[in-house]
Parts: C-alpha cells; sequence; structure tokens
C-alpha cells in the first residue's frame, strides 16, 4: 500500500519534502515546533551553518521522531549527501516494524567545516518489549560527506585498537566500572575537541548508555583524518 509522507521543516523557513517508501507505518509532520524541544534552529559558533528542525510522525505506532536538515554548506551535492544520511536515520525507527512508541528528539554536538554530529535521544519499544533507552549518533565527514563511525575513526592495526582499548578501559574504570572497558557495538559522536565512545554495559539489568570522553589529542597517531572519497555526483 503507498503511504503519503508529508514532512515539515520547522524553524527560519518551512521545506517541502518527498517522502520515503511504503511502510509498515504511516508518516505525517508536525505542523508545528515542540516549544519543549530545542534545536529549532542552530548555529555552530565555529561556522556559518545552521539547522532547519524537521519532525517525521508514525501515527499507527505512537512514534515522533525530530531530526536536523542542514543549510549553509557550502557545496549544494555535498549538503544533500549528508541530508540524506540524517533522515535516513531518523527515518530507521520509523519505518522499521519492530520499534514502536519510539519518541526521538536530537542534539546537535558538533557543525563546522571538518566535522558534522548529531546525536538522537530517546526512549521507544522494540518488539513489544518494556520500553528502552535509544540512542543513536550520525557523525559526517565534511570533505567526504561520508560516515564517520567506531569501525573507521580508528587506525585499522592491532597496536592503534590496543592502545585505544587500554585508554577506554582507564576511563571506564575512572568512573568506578571495576571490569573496566568491557562492551561491544560501541559507538562514537563528537563533542568539541573530543571524541565521546558510548555503549550499552553488558549487564542484563542496564538501562542506561555509558559515555566515555577523550580528547582528541589523546587519541593522535590513533584515529583516521581521512574517509574516503566524495561520491560522485
Amino acid at each position: 500500500m503507498k503511504r503519503l509522507i508529508s514532512i515539515t521543516c520547522i524553524g527560519l523557513l518551512m521545506f517541502s519534502l518527498a517522502g520515503c517508501s511504503s511502510q509498515a507505518a504511516v508518516i505525517s509532520a508536525s505542523k508545528k515546533p515542540d516549544n519543549n524541544v530545542l534545536n529549532i534552529a542552530v548555529s555552530s559558533a565555529n561556522s556559518d551553518y545552521s539547522t532547519a528542525r524537521v519532525s517525521l510522525e508514525a501515527v499507527s505506532k505512537n512514534t515522533k521522531i525530530y531530526y536536523p536538515k542542514l543549510q549553509g554548506f557550502r557545496g549544494e551535492l555535498s549538503m544533500d549527501y549528508m541530508n540524506q544520511s540524517i533522515k535516513q536515520a531518523a527515518e530507521f525507527y520509523a519505518n522499521k516494524e519492530d520499534y514502536t512508541d519510539v519518541q526521538l528528539d536530537y542534539e546537535i554536538k558538533r557543525l563546522d567545516e571538518k566535522v558534522v554530529s548529531i546525536l538522537f535521544k530517546g526512549t521507544g519499544k522494540h518488539n513489544g518489549s518494556r520500553e528502552i533507552a535509544i540512542q543513536k549518533s550520525v557523525n559526517l565527514d565534511v570533505k567526504s560527506t561520508n560516515p564517520i563511525i567506531y569501525e573507521n575513526l580508528i587506525k585499522d592495526d592491532e597496536r592503534s585498537r590496543m592502545e585505544v582499548t587500554k585508554l577506554l578501559d582507564r576511563q571506564a574504570k575512572a568512573k568506578g566500572i571495576s571490569k573496566g572497558f568491557d562492551a561491544e557495538g560501541v559507538s562514537i559522536y563528537f563533542e568539541g575537541d573530543n571524541v565521546v565512545f558510548y555503549y550499552m554495559p553488558l549487564v542484563d539489568d542496564a538501562k542506561d548508555w555509558m559515555e566515555l570522553s577523550v580528547p582528541l589529542s589523546e587519541l593522535e597517531g590513533l584515529i583516521n583524518t581521512e574517509f574516503g572519497e566524495h561520491p560522485a555526483s
């Protein structure tokens, strides 16, 4: 069945965006901003870039997700690629049949000429389970428009991986975690001059994400600074 997707940007400008292909939920637009949620329009102190606030609502799944649309980037094609990546992350929880009752907002953690880092946070249910905490980041290398994730941030050699693990282990123990850094499925986001590594602890009753913030200066020589070629037009 074809479903109509209407998305409204709320900020200084209003846009009409084409929706996604048919999925389990009907996605409709929010008519006006939620005054209790931040980031209606954000400008970075380090750039002329800004964002417009967009909302997705999957009515049949009791799901509402906010995400930013980038504005003001030099190179319209690059900006379009990055906006597609951000939008796809938001649509994931609206379109996946096994997620319901999802309520997500976002924080812009970094927005400059090198990196865009968006953090989605909220709650939802997976396969009808109890409410779970959802945290998902979108990190983009502005030069290539490609994603930056834990796996491609750390250099692909044994020494780099071991040194980063040792560093995170010290950070975790300093936070009072006796087992230290013990995780699967590590994710990252950028905040200022730091990289924040986050994960769900490997214990049955874990409910909150563990975050370990590491200055980029401490990771020098251990992380990549190039993230592939820019996609062809």
